[in-house]
């Protein structure tokens, strides 16, 4: 079996960028909910689950797993770089937003001031 990872590691001190989550009612978290960080210009997305390692109805991506196309590396990030977000909830819906990364602090930020309601097409 072969496998290819990136080029290498190098420090970079990235945020976690958490996004608060709830279902059509704004009140219930949406556990179990994707969020996809994909931030311009990286080699691929990032993900993480609604309450995995934080507290519900938070979702987190940690930025510091974001890797340069080109040298293969991972990047530091400033802020201000474009981020589109993505809430999958499965039956739920999904919500799609674009934003700017805050100033980079090296710690937890929210991604949105507003917390993402889930659609939730179902009854």
């Amino acid at each position: 079996m072969e496998v290819t990872t990136e080029a290498g590691i190098v420090s970079v001190t990235n945020d976690l960028l958490a996004q608060g989550i709830f279902r059509k009612d704004g009140l219930t978290p949406a556990e179990g909910t994707l969020l996809i960080a994909t931030v311009e210009g990286s080699s691929y997305p990032v993900t993480g689950w609604a309450g995995e390692g934080i507290e519900r109805p938070f979702a987190k991506v940690n930025l510091s797993l974001i890797f340069d196309p080109v040298t293969g590396q991972n990047r530091q990030l400033v802020g201000d770089e474009r981020v589109v977000l993505e809430s999958f909830g499965g039956l739920l819906g999904s919500v799609t937003h674009e934003q700017v990364i805050p100033p980079v602090i090296g710690r937890i930020q929210m991604a949105n001031p507003e917390s993402v309601i889930l659609p939730d097409e179902w009854p």
